[in-house]
């Protein structure tokens, strides 16, 4: 599993990642699952809720937009919670970059140099999930 959120802001300071719940449920190897859970207990993810609000949210951006499900609840999260800013690879969310809002949300394409290695220690017995 890799990440990018290990890097400071623009000012310096800590960067913080806001992610939709719906994150939590990506489809990942079973195998990973340890470090799937330490992975959303880190503490700069910020896991937003995906509420009925958000997913009338999502609804109108399948409707305007031919968004894809999992593309409009991410989006939708980032618009209900007002957020100015989304990173991503997806082509068809970048075309929408200025486009919602208010606030205006930039999707744009990370600005890494490179994508870290997400190092996680080993989650404790009481952290692990239900086998």
């Amino acid at each position: 599993m890799r990440a990018s959120a290990k890097r400071s802001g623009p000012d310096g300071g800590a960067v913080t990642v806001p992610t939709t719940r719906v994150s939590v449920s990506a489809r990942l190897p079973p195998e990973d699952e340890a470090k799937i859970v330490a992975f959303f207990r880190q503490p700069y993810l910020s896991v937003r809720d995906y509420d009925f609000r958000t997913a009338e949210i999502a609804r109108g951006l399948i409707w305007k937009h031919g968004l894809s499900t999992r593309d409009a609840m991410h989006t939708a999260t980032a618009l209900r919670w007002k957020l100015t800013h989304m990173d991503t690879f997806d082509g068809g969310l970048l075309a929408l970059d200025g486009v919602l809002g208010p606030p205006t949300l930039r999707i744009t394409k990370p600005d890494l140099p490179d994508q870290l290695a997400l190092d996680l220690p080993e989650p404790s017995d009481e952290e692990r999930p239900p086998p």
